[in-house]
This record gives structure tokens, sequence and C-alpha cells, in this order.
């Protein structure tokens, strides 16, 4: 929590810089101004961040974060879809 917490206090400064250049899309992880962040930058901050965390950052990426997360919820007795209606 406090890294996102951390995050969200960035992005407020980011939003600011930004001005009206900013597109408030409601996302969490978001370009520089607002919008949604290119497939290869995601790839690239993910990488940075598994080689500080001293992963293989050749073994993991967003998607098997992805993958790991819904079998976290999936054990934790979370539906991994949502009922109609």
């Amino acid at each position: 929590m406090e890294a996102l917490e951390e995050h969200r206090d960035r992005q407020v400064a980011t939003r600011a810089a930004a001005g009206e250049r900013w597109t408030d899309r409601d996302l969490v992880f978001a370009a520089e101004a607002g919008t949604v962040m290119p497939a290869a930058d995601v790839r690239r901050d993910f990488q940075r961040v598994a080689v500080a965390a001293g992963l293989n950052d050749r073994r993991w990426s967003p998607r098997e974060l992805r993958h790991s997360f819904v079998s976290l919820l999936s054990d934790g007795g979370v539906p991994s879809r949502r009922s109609p209606g």
C-alpha cells in the first residue's frame, strides 16, 4: 500500500506539471500526459523494476505477473470473471 500511495503522490505532481496536456483516464499507471502507456514502455519500466528487485529480467514479464496475480486471487476464492448482471 505504501508504494502505491507514493506512486499516487508522484502522479499528482506529474498531473500538475502536465497541466492542460493531462488526459484523466483514471489510470493507475499512465504516460506523462495521463494516457495509456505504450506496451514497449511498460515492458521497459518493468525490466528496470525486475533488475532492481534482483530478479532475472529475462524470465519475468508483465504478462507473467498478470497470470500469477489471477492464480493468487483464485487460490483466495476470488472468481476470475465477473458474473453477468
